[in-house]
């Protein structure tokens, strides 16, 4: 497989058109005539995970977060991203990421998460720039509603963490309507409301977004923005795997910016 048949996939699937156009999807250093073989996926491209990509011999990473996301002036090899370009240079690995167009695919972000929580009846939250027929985040029902307690354990067993934070918590709450972006989706917020939704799920809460959601009456939940984004590691490499046979993947499941709970 060349790195253009891939890239070639994954536009069918995450339309890189759709990206946003603050944002920078797409190739991050590439060579479209490469061939693939072995690919690491994480969420944000890091030394770490380089690192990781070097031992293992891999052909290419694919994160979620652009590694160049500002325009780059100069290439200071003695800068952090310098010294990883550098290396990818050197080790022949490719770069790619699938940002605001995984997000606001059919296919991809709002899906994944919709279809984790048991929603019925998505739509999105809040249109994107570039079309009509998508959006970030999405509002959906669950079939019967739950009790917020009840709500926020099978969340933490079914997303596999350890803790949430919530605001605004109403114990008596019935939870039937769910607004989530995954991410950053504080700016979805005045959506959300909108929606008259029980609760909105994003990452990157601030105290002011917890005292617009208090105005606006509606609980919040912070699972972090890593807690909500890393289902696109597994679901890219299976893609992957399922479309190109032979091709192996390493899936990078660390979050290299988790914060100590002491």
């Amino acid at each position: 497989m060349k790195l253009y048949d891939l890239i070639d996939y994954l536009n069918q699937m995450f339309p890189f058109e759709l990206s946003e156009d603050w944002d920078n999807s797409g190739k991050q250093i590439a060579d479209d005539r490469k061939t693939i073989k072995k690919i690491a996926v994480g969420i944000d491209l890091t030394d770490k995970l380089l690192e990781k990509a070097i031992e293992a011999d891999a052909d290419l990473i694919i994160t979620h977060h652009p590694f160049i996301f500002s325009p780059l002036k100069s290439v200071d090899m003695s800068s952090y991203k310098g010294d990883m370009i550098k290396k990818m240079i050197v080790n022949d690995i490719s770069s790619i990421a699938l940002h605001t167009n995984y997000d606001l695919s059919i296919h991809g972000m709002s899906h994944i998460l919709g279809s984790k929580m048991g929603l019925v009846n998505q739509r999105y939250l809040a249109k994107g720039e570039n079309s009509q027929e998508s959006g970030f985040g999405s509002v959906g029902e669950l079939i019967e509603e739950i009790e917020l307690k009840a709500f926020i354990d099978r969340f933490k067993n079914e997303f596999k963490l350890e803790y949430v934070t919530l605001y605004n918590e109403n114990a008596t709450q019935q939870i039937k309507r769910i607004a989530f972006c995954g991410g950053a989706g504080a700016d979805f917020l005045p959506d959300a409301i909108k929606t008259k939704a029980d609760i909105y799920i994003t990452g990157d809460i601030t105290h002011h977004d917890v005292q617009a959601a208090y105005e606006g009456g509606i609980i919040l939940m912070d699972p972090t923005h890593y807690g909500l984004e890393k289902f696109f590691i597994e679901h890219v490499s299976d893609l992957i795997t399922d479309r190109f046979k032979g091709v192996e993947l390493i899936c990078y499941r660390i979050n290299d910016f988790k914060a100590e709970i002491r």
